[in-house]
């Protein structure tokens, strides 16, 4: 696994400083296995040891929709490891939505039994910052069939419906979706932190991932830095799931006051 780093100055802010880390997409199922999770977690320890993070964020899709009472166990285990280090802000994804509700609502018990703070379209402020969770609508990642044709597009709407206005303070948004990028702008994110796509899955030199979840191929944002308007976007390729030519990676992300 490697560590992806990113300064990113934030007028905004207030504070001079902020690290956050970020997790993303690292999809424990029955398929992955205890002894893989476990790994999995001890990979995720030694970088908070060396990130040294102020807050952890992880933006979605901890666990597949496959999982299993000893799946949920194991993510919570890689909570409590997180929250050892920083606070941990988590919001949901397209494979927590589409859990069982017993399965989501035991995790989400867990997940606040292990003093995470679960941000699914709510805003909690930290370090200087707002920071907000939106869970997308769960016809923007499949439809009813279960297919990937005439998905839903997400608006600016769909947010102001979750999560309200944007207040003045600086405001870092962790939506696990990237593809709403244009969304996050209207509603004015200073920063976006995502995942999903996981890198492309499959990423070659020069032209980048290839295959979003969504079947869809070269999908215009799916790993690193980008920009729309005002808003600044970092997306993660994640941890889980396979991948050729796309390392594992927790993201670094430094904060700064100024222009």
């Amino acid at each position: 696994m490697t560590n992806t780093y990113y300064r990113i100055p934030m007028p905004s802010l207030h504070t001079e400083h902020l690290r956050i880390a970020q997790v993303s997409d690292v999809h424990f199922s029955r398929m992955t296995g205890h002894d893989r999770n476990m790994q999995t977690i001890q990979s995720l320890r030694e970088s908070m040891q060396f990130l040294r993070p102020d807050v952890i964020a992880v933006t979605g899709d901890l666990v597949s929709r496959s999982t299993g009472p000893e799946t949920i166990a194991d993510a919570v285990a890689c909570l409590r490891e997180l929250r050892k280090f920083a606070p941990v802000l988590y919001t949901f994804g397209n494979h927590e939505t589409d859990l069982a509700p017993e399965k989501r609502q035991k995790l989400s018990r867990a997940a606040a039994s292990a003093d995470i703070a679960l941000l699914n379209n709510r805003t909690i402020s930290f370090g200087g910052a707002n920071f907000t969770g939106f869970v997308l609508p769960q016809e923007c990642y499949q439809n009813p069939r279960g297919g990937y044709s005439g998905l839903r597009d997400c608006s600016v709407n769909d947010l102001y419906a979750a999560v309200g206005i944007r207040e003045k303070t600086a405001s870092i948004l962790l939506a696990h979706n990237p593809l709403a990028l244009s969304a996050y702008a209207q509603w004015g994110a200073d920063l976006v932190l995502s995942g999903h796509v996981h890198g492309g899955i499959v990423r070659l030199p020069v032209i980048g991932g290839i295959l979003s979840p969504e079947r869809k191929f070269f999908p215009q944002f799916t790993k690193g830095h980008y920009r729309m308007m005002q808003t600044q976007m970092i997306v993660s390729a994640g941890i889980g799931k396979l991948r050729v030519g796309n390392p594992a990676e927790t993201v670094c992300i430094d904060l700064v006051r100024g222009a």
